[in-house]
């Protein structure tokens, strides 16, 4: 795929997930990221969890 398509498929994810699920542009362009490129996301934030098609593992932090 032509690189370009790659980074406008990548923006529409991150534009569709922070309007669809409210959740903040930093984590919006992580999750597409994700998304695009098919990766596992580490996370404790149960709003991109609950991202269809994303695929998460929980991560428990610890406390310092």
């Amino acid at each position: 795929m032509d690189p370009r398509w790659q980074v406008a498929l990548w923006l529409y994810a991150a534009i569709g997930l922070r309007r669809k699920h409210r959740v903040t542009i930093p984590d919006a362009i992580i999750a597409a990221t994700s998304l695009v490129l098919g990766a596992t996301l580490l996370t404790n934030d149960e709003k991109l969890a609950a991202v269809s098609g994303l695929s998460c593992q929980s991560v428990a932090l610890r406390k310092a």
